[in-house]
């Protein structure tokens, strides 16, 4: 069940059931919210001109957890880079949604499965 019920978003911050949060985020269906951990995809910001999202961000997210589907918010104007060995990831995973992630709410708002949700809230 989503325990989620309302999500908004603007440059830099998203609000999930009225509390707001000044940095990305991670949540599932059952309501776990936790801050992106950008620390493992750092070392790649110069090579891509942006954090992007890495493979080894991704398998901390998605390690060992129970989901039918992912979705990336891939930030405000959907510029948030994904590195080709996370897209080698995803392309295991049953069904994954990108879009900007002003885009993507109403669907995870939706969201009967269970899922993994990877919020970036600014480019």
């Amino acid at each position: 069940m989503n325990k989620i019920k309302s999500l908004k978003t603007g440059f830099g911050w998203i609000d999930v059931n009225n509390k707001r949060y000044d940095y990305d985020i991670i949540l599932n269906s059952k309501g776990y919210i936790e801050q992106r951990n950008k620390s493992l995809s750092e070392p790649l910001t110069a090579e891509y001109g942006h954090t992007p999202l890495s493979n080894k961000e991704l398998l901390l997210y998605l390690d060992g957890k129970e989901f039918d589907i992912i979705y990336i918010g891939n930030g405000q104007s959907g510029a948030m880079p994904i590195t080709k060995e996370a897209e080698q990831m995803l392309s295991k995973c049953k069904t994954v949604v990108i879009k900007p992630t002003s885009q993507i709410l109403q669907d995870i708002l939706k969201e009967k499965r269970k899922y993994v949700a990877i919020l970036h809230t600014t480019c």
